[in-house]
């Protein structure tokens, strides 16, 4: 379930570990996995938000059953 946040809510990186924090449209999101202009674990968490909010639909993410995949 979606976190509820105050309207003037701002995030603030606190331990070093983000870069930055950017407020985005859907679709620039994802060009941004399109171009790989984010780590691993960034894209997979901004991939599961898209998939699970159905703002993208699973056959337009290509590629996207080599997640499922299981280890050879």
């Amino acid at each position: 379930p979606p976190l509820p946040l105050p309207h003037d809510f701002a995030p603030h990186n606190q331990d070093g570990e983000v870069a930055e924090h950017l407020l985005a449209g859907v679709p620039e999101v994802i060009g941004w996995l399109r171009d790989g202009r984010a780590t691993v674990d960034a894209s997979l968490a901004m991939l599961d938000t898209l998939l699970r909010h159905r703002w993208l639909a699973a056959a337009d993410a290509a590629g996207i059953d080599a997640l499922f995949a299981t280890a050879a």
